[in-house]
């Protein structure tokens, strides 16, 4: 259940820390638009795919045993 909450507030901080876009630690980091919207879309992916994962299957068998049934 942690998950639920650390991508979004991972998403809160990228987008108030990117919204600057500026250059940090002595010109160490520098961040752009395209690296903002890339970021973002990828913890937003993420949110949805943990929304919509089934977690009824925390039981199941061992990794090995769910690869021979693929």
């Amino acid at each position: 259940m942690r998950n639920f909450v650390l991508v979004p507030e991972a998403l809160v901080v990228e987008l108030w820390v990117g919204a600057t876009l500026a250059t940090f630690f002595g010109g160490a980091l520098v961040q752009d638009r395209f690296a903002l919207f890339a970021k973002a879309a990828v913890l937003l992916a993420a949110a949805l795919a943990i929304a919509v994962t089934d977690w009824t299957d925390e039981n199941a068998p061992a990794i090995g045993m769910a690869m021979i049934l693929l």
